[in-house]
């Protein structure tokens, strides 16, 4: 878990986790609908509020793969997000009965975002996640995507962001720890 000052508060942290932090807070979802909803967050890069009006038939299978439908993103504009082939079944069936998969507040799904995080402080005992936030969990999934090697404008088209200043000053400015470890092995006196 890596954190870094949130210049718009002073009592706020940017959080980006690990693949496996995510994990571990997915896996303290006490039910399949907070899985859902902060899984097409931490692995779709949904907003908030995007991810709390994601109905069944906007995932769907495409030429590229699984995809969850954005039709009202940010500034109106439709986009198409990967979606883990989990998630893509846990929310067709979810939602096969309801308007939404989640269908719950914007605020709700926020909520249950700080509750997750507040399981894994208890067990982990790691300060870093008292500074956990929903965007926190778009930033995180935007960041792996770099590290692995996926294509930023590309990236940018998944997560419906236009400006690629601002992605790369927001998103594309952190490093993978191991990458950091390795770096810092060149330097004799760190090591």
């Amino acid at each position: 878990m890596q954190l870094r000052e949130f210049s718009q508060r002073q009592d706020s942290k940017a959080v980006w986790l690990s693949d496996d932090e995510i994990a571990a807070l997915l896996n303290a979802t006490e039910t399949e609908e907070q899985r859902f909803g902060l899984g097409v967050m931490a692995r779709s890069g949904l907003r908030v509020a995007e991810a709390a009006t994601v109905a069944s038939d906007d995932l769907v299978e495409t030429n590229c793969g699984s995809m969850v439908r954005v039709w009202e993103g940010k500034g109106d504009e439709y986009r198409e997000s990967p979606v883990p082939s989990d998630l893509f079944y846990l929310g067709r069936a979810l939602g096969r009965d309801r308007e939404h998969v989640v269908d719950v507040s914007k605020r709700t799904l926020q909520r249950w975002v700080e509750e997750c995080a507040d399981r894994m402080f208890d067990r982990q005992d790691e300060v870093g996640w008292s500074f956990v936030t929903a965007h926190d969990l778009r930033r995180s999934w935007a960041t792996l995507m770099i590290q692995a090697n996926v294509e930023q404008l590309l990236i940018m088209e998944y997560g419906g962001w236009s400006d690629i200043e601002t992605f790369q000053d927001h998103y594309a400015s952190i490093h993978d720890p191991g990458f950091q470890r390795d770096e810092q092995k060149k330097v004799r006196w760190l090591s």
